[in-house]
């Protein structure tokens, strides 16, 4: 059995394709995806429908993004199970548009009752987070940080930790530094959200990118699919947890 995490995939359903091919999965492996499976690239629903597809070649496990959970909380159909009650739906239309959900939306209400029902349905099964063990190692997957950092459900999948000048850590959303630093030593988080492109140097190569805080180990593997074609090295990543081997989908 081999536990493969994938990050970002935006839309970029060809892309997608050929990754999975790549890894010639097995019945009993396990993929989890990391979410952010709508906006920026231009076939969300038929990354949504693949997916669901995949359920029949293996395991399966499908995580909240932050885009997935503004286009959620922003359409009045999903109204009674809103994820983030704090933030009002139509303040999260707002964000949502601005951050590329447009053409999401456009298409989203072209579909038949039966299609949006199956984005319902794919929705009802996303989680925050999910703990896995290979080999001996403890590995947490989310799409930003644990469900369980953050003051809110937005704040978790929001959430990124970033640098001061003189080299402090510090995050952009409300999150517990205490529960992330004492509950995860010695843990590894695998996460996206944040592409690997705002953190290399001009001509590294786009690969996951390795860090650590404290006693936490972050492995990041958005390698920016949202942006596939307009910034060299744009890529989607799966990471084998098995041996930390990465496969890409070009």
């Amino acid at each position: 059995m081999a536990v493969y995490a994938i990050g970002d995939v935006h839309g970029q359903f060809n892309a997608l394709k050929s990754l999975i091919y790549k890894l010639e999965l097995k019945p009993d492996d396990h993929i989890i995806f990391l979410g952010d499976y709508v906006d920026r690239g231009p076939d969300w629903f038929d990354v949504v429908k693949y997916i669901i597809s995949l359920n029949d070649i293996c395991r399966v496990t499908t995580l909240w993004g932050n885009h997935d959970m503004m286009m959620h909380d922003s359409i009045m159909m999903f109204k009674d199970s809103v994820i983030c009650p704090e933030i009002s739906s139509q303040e999260k239309r707002e964000i949502w548009f601005y951050n590329g959900g447009k053409k999401t939306y456009n298409k989203f209400i072209k579909l038949s009752t039966d299609e949006k029902m199956l984005v319902s349905d794919f929705f009802k099964k996303l989680q925050m987070d999910i703990a896995v063990t290979v080999n001996n190692q403890e590995y947490i997957l989310c799409h930003s940080l644990p469900e369980d950092t953050g003051k809110t459900l937005w704040d978790s999948a929001w959430a990124r930790l970033l640098w001061n000048a003189n080299g402090s850590v510090y995050c952009e959303s409300d999150i517990d530094d205490k529960i992330l630093f004492e509950k995860y030593k010695d843990k590894t988080i695998i996460h996206g959200h944040t592409p690997v492109l705002n953190y290399i140097k001009a001509n590294e190569p786009v690969k996951a990118f390795a860090y650590k805080i404290n006693d936490v180990t972050f492995v990041n593997i958005d390698l920016g699919a949202g942006y596939l074609g307009e910034f060299s090295g744009t890529n989607i990543c799966a990471l084998r947890l098995d041996d930390m081997k990465e496969f890409y989908a070009i």
